[in-house]
């Protein structure tokens, strides 16, 4: 059961490092084709913040809303 607080990295992470990468890639892919937005997730940007987009799925949601509105405007 996949919820906004299911874990996607770290401790107790549902996914492992090839599933979070084939995540990232198909998340920024859908958003391309859908949006028509070029983002990139894994970047110094989003590795410098003291919390990771990747650590849940509400975090990568929030990091995806917020590149995606600084992009389209």
């Amino acid at each position: 059961n996949i919820s906004v607080d299911t874990v996607l990295f770290g401790v107790n992470a549902e996914l492992d490092s090839l599933s979070l990468v084939s995540l990232v890639v198909e998340v920024e892919s859908e958003v391309n084709t859908k949006l028509g937005l070029d983002i990139t997730l894994a970047d110094e940007r989003a590795m410098s913040r003291p919390v990771l987009p990747f650590t849940s799925v509400q975090t990568l949601r929030d990091y995806v809303l917020e590149l995606s509105n600084h992009n389209a405007g």
